[in-house]
């Protein structure tokens, strides 16, 4: 069975606490990560965003 959940990308600040929810929920065991934030920056500075 696979797990997934949706994020608004629109409110997400990069602090990972989806990554911690989800460790705690399954259990998951020290230095094993089963999600992955990825950072995309778009624009070229100072307009760039992320």
């Amino acid at each position: 069975m696979n797990y997934g959940f949706v994020i608004d990308n629109r409110k997400c600040i990069g602090c990972h606490a989806c990554t911690v929810a989800c460790k705690s929920e399954f259990d998951v065991p020290i230095g094993v990560n089963r999600t992955h934030v990825k950072y995309i920056e778009k624009g070229e500075f100072p307009n760039s965003t992320r």
